[in-house]
């Protein structure tokens, strides 16, 4: 789902459901004027930091990760982790047995022009 006014784009990610899709938004999302402020939003299905943002720190190997650092490359950021940069959240939990995992898979990713105003 994606929400534009004038000069302003907000787009709802669920990498789960729109795998088949979801390299096509990014790279409409990449294509959108410097002008525009770009807020996406959702779950990702996947880690940007294992060491923060994971109570394991495997690595994630699947293709959501590849776009989302492909964002990062083109100047987008985690408005969460630009203010609190060392601080553990997490917004999925699973137990099994004994064991607890936890993971922040839930982000917004925001371009240059909205990180300014976090």
């Amino acid at each position: 789902m994606a929400l534009c006014l004038s000069n302003e784009l907000a787009l709802k990610v669920y990498w789960g459901f729109l795998k088949t899709i979801s390299r096509y938004n990014i790279d409409f999302v990449l294509y959108l004027p410097r002008t525009t402020i770009i807020i996406l939003g959702g779950d990702w299905n996947s880690v940007l930091n294992p060491m923060l943002d994971r109570t394991n720190n495997d690595t994630s190997k699947i293709p959501e990760l590849k776009q989302m650092h492909k964002l990062m490359r083109k100047k987008f950021y985690d408005p969460f982790r630009h203010l609190h940069s060392l601080q553990q959240d997490f917004t999925f939990s699973h137990r099994n047995k004994d064991t607890i995992f936890e993971a922040r898979l839930d982000y917004f990713l925001v371009n240059t022009r909205a990180i300014l105003a976090v």
